[in-house]
């Protein structure tokens, strides 16, 4: 193959693989933090815990919850909550997924659909706080349960 020839392929072969690592996942993960996890505490309270700050006859109480992080830096979550308003009772849960990085405690949640958040993580346990309104943020925390 002529030198040209060989130039051209391995231009080729750094262009695909420029654009290779271009596409794959820039997350970084501690292993060591996969596991699921058991929602324990609501702004330092056992659930269930009923949220500050919602409208007047509107009550919402957090009853449970449970956080799996993969090995791969994805997540998923559901807290399941009680709805109460003056025409009715129900009981619902939110479920959320996304990409997660962690990395000497510090973690970062990047959902799907919301803003990204972030908190902390040990061998047992996993803490963020989130605004659940513009007045009133609510702190979280999990226990590991495997």
């Amino acid at each position: 193959m002529p030198a040209r020839g060989i130039r051209r392929t391995l231009s080729s072969l750094g262009c695909i693989a420029l654009v290779l690592s271009a596409c794959s996942d820039s997350t970084t993960f501690d292993a060591s933090a996969a596991g699921s996890y058991e929602l324990t505490r609501i702004n330092g309270t056992v659930p269930p815990y009923t949220l500050p700050g919602t409208p007047a006859g509107t009550t919402v109480v957090v009853l449970s919850g449970d956080l799996v992080l993969l090995d791969n830096g994805r997540f998923d979550e559901i807290i399941r909550s009680r709805l109460t308003t003056p025409d009715t009772t129900v009981t619902t849960s939110a479920h959320t997924v996304g990409d997660v990085s962690a990395s000497g405690g510090s973690i970062t949640f990047k959902p799907r659909f919301e803003d990204n958040y972030s908190g902390n993580y040990t061998a047992s346990t996993v803490t963020y706080t989130k605004q659940a309104s513009a007045t009133v943020s609510v702190s979280f925390e999990f226990t590991r349960s495997n």
